[in-house]
């Protein structure tokens, strides 16, 4: 299923960024910035859902070679500590439109005590669970909007591909969960759409 709808919104993803092109090139003849800072390197702090660095944590970008960068994300979210490493390409590096692919690594907690529904009577109790430690492909899109000489907001969407299907186990003896609990799992676990946002800072 969550295959699908990848498919689906990359497909979306791909078909709106072409659109979008020739808005961007009429954009750049309407208004050109006197005087536009280039950075070679970025960093800064960044939140959302399913990007390069969690609910928050810190991003950093580099550049390549002309509109190509690599981008590194650390940062937190429910399910446990995440890195990330991103290789993007921009219509005109740095303040334009960008496509990203990467990877994601999230080293799930362990020993976390859930309330949750178990059978046969479908009652709540308490489980201790170890949450797996899971990898994402991570495929987006992204703009940039320019705040000052040096600073950028970055804005990101896309969607997170998990490489498992397997993603908590167990640890209570004895334990079968509902089908319930079951799905409210496996929607807590990492992947799914992307949404992110990040304050950048050109440093040199």
């Amino acid at each position: 299923m969550k295959k699908s709808i990848a498919l689906i919104f990359l497909l979306s993803i791909f078909f709106y960024s072409f659109s979008q092109e020739r808005k961007l090139d009429d954009s750049l003849l309407v208004e050109k910035p006197k005087q536009v800072f280039t950075s070679g390197f970025y960093f800064g702090p960044s939140i959302g859902s399913n990007n390069i660095s969690g609910i928050i944590g810190i991003l950093a970008e580099a550049r390549v070679y002309k509109n190509f960068t690599l981008a590194g994300g650390l940062g937190i979210l429910f399910w446990g500590p995440k890195f990330s490493l991103q290789a993007r390409y921009y219509k005109k590096y740095p303040l334009s439109f960008y496509y990203g692919l990467g990877i994601s690594s999230i080293s799930g907690f362990k020993g976390r005590i859930i309330n949750l529904n178990v059978e046969p009577e479908g009652k709540p109790e308490d489980v201790n669970l170890d949450y797996a430690d899971v990898k994402l492909i991570n495929i987006s899109i992204g703009d940039q909007l320019r705040l000052g000489r040096r600073t950028r907001l970055n804005f990101e969407f896309g969607y997170a591909i998990p490489m498992q299907t397997e993603f908590y186990k167990i640890k209570t003896s004895g334990v079968v969960l509902t089908k319930d609990s079951e799905n409210l799992l496996d929607s807590m676990a990492p992947g799914g759409f992307i949404l992110g946002i990040t304050f950048s800072l050109g440093l040199f």
